[in-house]
This record gives C-alpha cells, sequence and structure tokens, in this order.
C-alpha cells in the first residue's frame, strides 16, 4: 500500500500540480447540451493533458492529468478519450441528447489540412471549474 501512496505523491509532484499550474486553458468542443472539454501543459517530463464529457452539466466522464512525450502526444490523447466518450453516450439507449454527441463527435473527428483543427485555449479557465470543484481541492 505503502508504494501506492508513493506513485501518487509522485504524480501530484511531477504531473497534477504542474500541469495545473501552467495549462494552456480550456479548449472546448460543444454541442446545445454536450460538453467536451480539454487541457494541455508542458511540464518538466514533457507535456500532460486532462479531459473531460458532460452532458448537461449533470453526467459524463473525464480523465485525471496524464503525461507523455509531446504537445502532440497530449491533444491526440485528449482527442481520443473524447471521441470515445461522445461515441459511446451517443449509442446508448438512455441518452437524452444523441444528435448533440454525434455532433461533439463530428467536431472531434474534422481535421483540416494539418490534422485536428484544435480550438483557442480559454485562459484562466482551470480543469477543475467544470465540475465545480474548488481549486484548493485539486
Amino acid at each position: 500500500m505503502a508504494g501506492r501512496h508513493t506513485e501518487f505523491e509522485a504524480w501530484v509532484r511531477d504531473v497534477r500540480d504542474p500541469a495545473n499550474a501552467a495549462h494552456e486553458g480550456r479548449r472546448r468542443v460543444s454541442s446545445g447540451r454536450v460538453v467536451a472539454d480539454y487541457w494541455i501543459a508542458e511540464i518538466s517530463s514533457g507535456w500532460a493533458w486532462r479531459a473531460a464529457f458532460q452532458i448537461s452539466g449533470q453526467m459524463g466522464c473525464s480523465v485525471p492529468w496524464s503525461a507523455v512525450g509531446c504537445r502532440n502526444a497530449a491533444v491526440d490523447g485528449a482527442v481520443a478519450f473524447l471521441r470515445r466518450c461522445a461515441a459511446s453516450e451517443a449509442g446508448r439507449e438512455s441518452c437524452v441528447v444523441p444528435e448533440d454527441c454525434r455532433l461533439v463527435r463530428e467536431r472531434l473527428d474534422e481535421s483540416g489540412l494539418f490534422g485536428f483543427l484544435e480550438p483557442a485555449g480559454e485562459a484562466g479557465v482551470g480543469p477543475y471549474e467544470l465540475v465545480g470543484l474548488r481549486e484548493e481541492w485539486a
């Protein structure tokens, strides 16, 4: 059990806290009541990404900061996670907004001449504001 605590403390020190301090701002793809947000940050060991998918602000899925080697891998990781969330929700019979999920998935799949076109980052919007957590709880 001590090993898991040590691993968690190392992740907090080396990934989560530096990424929270250095992220480029929230990047959002949305349609109606469906919101797909992600954050990327340069950290000492490379880059990190975090993503959250929500429907009507009530249900969804998210992933904590994950370290990767380069910025492209961070964007690819976040977008791939959000695509899976949108596709999964759109395929559920109980989904209340399947069309919005489908549109978000399509926007995440869109690509230009150089691949996926990232939305502009919104400075000052931290990853814990989306789910209503205060920054000091991070």
